[in-house]
């Protein structure tokens, strides 16, 4: 889980230095929507896992 949020903030530095947020509007808010919705259940498990 640390490894995966780590990278996700890597890349969101990297396209901030580099300017490429505008390419996210190339995306279309449904696959933005269901990768959330597609992750949202590992992101609960591991936190109720490191809760117990």
């Amino acid at each position: 889980m640390f490894a995966a949020v780590l990278l996700a903030g890597l890349l969101q530095v990297a396209f901030g230095v580099l300017r490429w947020g505008k390419f996210v509007y190339l995306i279309p808010l449904p696959v933005t929507i269901g990768f959330v919705n597609g992750f949202e259940p590992f992101r609960v498990r591991g936190a109720v896992g490191s809760a117990r």
